[in-house]
């Protein structure tokens, strides 16, 4: 049987980038959280539908106790979060990421920024020997930038994850593709940038 998934038992407060501040969740970050996952297109590949203010003060609130979560702020801590990585360690030293990103903030390279800075983190202080990473085949953008932080396609499950879609009252699972990058290898490449 299976461990349940560990989160990072001594998160940092802070790891900033140059545009970027990741931190931990704020109870007051439930508004800026309702602006991109009260929107359809913006959850269309989560495993979840559409949240109303309620629903994210909830969230906002079991993220701040929640280390697998990271907010991503403009500038500083106290800027405007404009997205947030998830960040667990499924098996030991082998770690999930993923990544949502405010409709308004897309295609400015936030998503690729605030990984590659957790990546960094991840590999350096951590001591991960692996991240994975996983998306809806039709998710074009998402495995887009998972291969430009140099993760490679790895497998291609059917009908393994449901993203908010429904029929008939019941999930439809959709085919992924799964993608990593191990420590050599991201190692390797921090040598040719």
């Amino acid at each position: 049987m299976r461990k349940p998934a560990q989160t990072i038992k001594d998160p940092p407060m802070e790891i900033t980038t140059e545009r970027l501040c990741l931190r931990p969740f704020r109870h007051e970050d439930w508004r800026d959280l309702h602006e991109y996952l009260s929107d359809p297109e913006t959850v269309r590949y989560e495993p979840y539908e559409t949240h109303n203010e309620a629903q994210c003060k909830r969230i906002a609130r079991s993220r701040v106790y929640d280390n697998a979560f990271f907010a991503i702020c403009l500038g500083n801590a106290d800027g405007k979060m404009i997205g947030n990585l998830y960040f667990r360690e499924e098996e030991p030293r082998r770690y999930e990421l993923g990544y949502i990103i405010n409709p308004a903030f897309r295609r400015q390279g936030f998503a690729y920024e605030a990984s590659q800075a957790l990546m960094h983190y991840a590999f350096h202080t951590l001591g991960a020997e692996e991240i994975f990473a996983m998306c809806c085949i039709e998710n074009s953008a998402s495995y887009r930038l998972m291969e430009r932080l140099s993760m490679k396609r790895q497998a291609h499950h059917t009908q393994y994850m449901y993203f908010g879609l429904r029929r008939f009252g019941r999930r439809i699972y959709e085919d992924v593709f799964e993608y990593n990058i191990t420590a050599a290898e991201y190692l390797l490449r921090s040598c040719r940038m």
